[in-house]
């Protein structure tokens, strides 16, 4: 599959990968795997990592539903999540871009498209160690776990 999703109780993280081509039905699976996963309940902090990401197949439709299932759920955790979406893939901007917006406009959870892992984390706004060790792998070598 070419989404990884690990969940990391402690930090309140949730770290997606995204690689090679990915269809919205791939996003939806990835999606619900995140929800069975011990621990789902605790995340705060989204982090989204399309920095491997060749290809998006996805309408704006599609990604529309996508972002009202995602904020709705958001909305319903005691503290809404803050999901960061991390691509130094301009092609993608413009519907990640409005993704983010929907979420932000539609709920409690802050979205928003980022160039990097550390600004991610800025954005989050915690310090640069927050994450601990996870931190350098997440920046620096993105894979399929």
């Amino acid at each position: 599959m070419p989404i990884s999703v690990d969940v990391y109780p402690e930090q309140r993280l949730l770290r997606t990968v995204y690689s090679g081509s990915v269809s919205v039905a791939e996003v939806s699976a990835a999606y619900q795997k995140f929800l069975a996963t011990p621990g789902a309940e605790k995340v705060k902090y989204a982090l989204n990592d399309l920095r491997e990401l060749d290809e998006l197949k996805a309408f704006y439709d599609a990604a529309a539903v996508m972002a009202d299932l995602v904020a709705s759920d958001g909305d319903e955790m005691a503290d809404p999540w803050d999901i960061a979406i991390v691509t130094n893939n301009t092609g993608h901007y413009p519907l990640l871009l409005d993704y983010a917006s929907r979420i932000d406009e539609t709920s409690q959870v802050r979205c928003k498209v980022l160039p990097d892992i550390p600004s991610a984390v800025v954005w989050f706004g915690l310090e640069q160690d927050a994450f601990g060790a996870l931190l350098p792998e997440l920046i620096l070598a993105p894979q399929m776990l």
